[in-house]
């Protein structure tokens, strides 16, 4: 179970499996099975429940969930209210230094 426990300031969690995004809440609870990128911004900070484990985000930090795997740490991307380029360049980010756990979509192309 993903459960954000305690919210301050704007953290957007991005679901990439179910193609939407939205602004975390106290209380909010993911689908453990999803694929979700969690990230907030210089002046925020969220406590996430990841199966049993507590995960402390301070501000400017993201957290990447696929299954049962997990990746958190800083960045250096700027909230000027932008969703998609906030998002996109910490996606960005996540496929580059860790291919495994990016964006998902990929398939066979013919």
């Amino acid at each position: 179970m993903i459960q954000i426990t305690t919210v301050q300031g704007d953290v957007l969690v991005e679901d990439a499996k179910k193609g939407y995004t939205e602004m975390a809440r106290s209380g909010m609870t993911l689908d453990a099975m999803g694929n979700y990128l969690i990230a907030t911004t210089a002046t925020s900070r969220v406590d996430i429940t990841v199966n049993g484990e507590v995960v402390k985000l301070g501000p400017s930090s993201f957290l990447r969930i696929r299954g049962d795997q997990i990746w958190w740490e800083r960045h250096t991307e700027y909230w000027a209210r932008d969703v998609k380029k906030f998002l996109g360049r910490i996606w960005v980010r996540v496929a580059r230094d860790r291919p495994d756990l990016g964006p998902g979509g990929g398939g066979v192309r013919g």
